[in-house]
């Protein structure tokens, strides 16, 4: 089998993953300015991409969600608690193409994108007990404008994951944290810097792994303008 013909493989299996990935679970929306949960549901245009010769592309648009849940209720510039997750997703079986076999993913990132002006300070935690044990561990780093949250584990084939909750405190009843869009987080195909992104992997004939990376963005399809899943996640 010739190289270009498995990197192509492999870079669709990225895009399958990305498919399963994302979709999260629903839920019914919340007033403006109270206690509760809305979801937010919108499609999502992603690209797996190989960054070596023959630089093969793979593109899928799916649908996603992000619920949203406002915990406790404070006029501005009281004390308003929150807790943003997406749902429990489930990784495509092990199907194999051309002698390579989908193994799964790892490197799973989400950034969250916040108002200094208004965000708590050091507020940021991942929720105890909040992500599915299959999903391995995570970490959440704080940037002074983004909540990074950072996968290290391997998830593999036919399994349900949920990636964790992250809590976080604002100074507004209106909630200024979303899904990282900003600049070149909002560019379709910016590996680096898109606020969904994840490492897809298939095994060889000869026992070697070969990675894609995949990313998303909040768009109805490549060439179009962001959408409400770049928007406030709760009204």
């Amino acid at each position: 089998m010739h190289v270009s013909t498995a990197k192509r493989t492999v870079a669709a299996l990225a895009v399958a993953g990305a498919s399963a990935g994302l979709i999260f679970a629903a839920g019914a929306p919340a007033s403006a300015n109270s206690v509760g949960a809305t979801t937010t549901t919108y499609q999502q245009s992603c690209l797996g991409k190989l960054t070596t010769f023959p630089y093969t592309e793979q593109a899928q648009v799916v649908t996603a969600s992000l619920k949203a849940d406002h915990l406790t209720l404070a006029a501005a510039p009281g004390d308003n608690t929150w807790k943003i997750q997406p749902g429990v997703a489930t990784t495509p079986p092990a199907t194999t193409y051309f002698g390579y076999t989908f193994s799964g993913i790892e490197q799973v990132r989400v950034v969250y994108r916040y108002d200094p002006a208004t965000f708590k300070a050091g507020s940021a935690a991942i929720v105890s007990g909040s992500g599915s044990t299959s999903a391995g561990s995570f970490t959440l780093s704080d940037t002074g404008s983004q909540l990074v949250l950072t996968g290290s584990g391997s998830i593999g084939t036919s399994t349900s994951y949920q990636v964790p909750a992250v809590s976080f405190t604002t100074k507004s009843p209106n909630l200024d944290v979303k899904l990282d869009t900003q600049g070149a987080a909002g560019t379709y195909g910016n590996f680096a810097n898109n606020g969904f992104r994840f490492q897809s992997k298939a095994t060889g004939p000869l026992g070697g792994t070969v990675s894609v990376p995949t990313s998303c963005i909040p768009a109805d399809s490549p060439t179009s303008a962001l959408n409400a899943g770049a928007g406030q996640l709760h009204p």
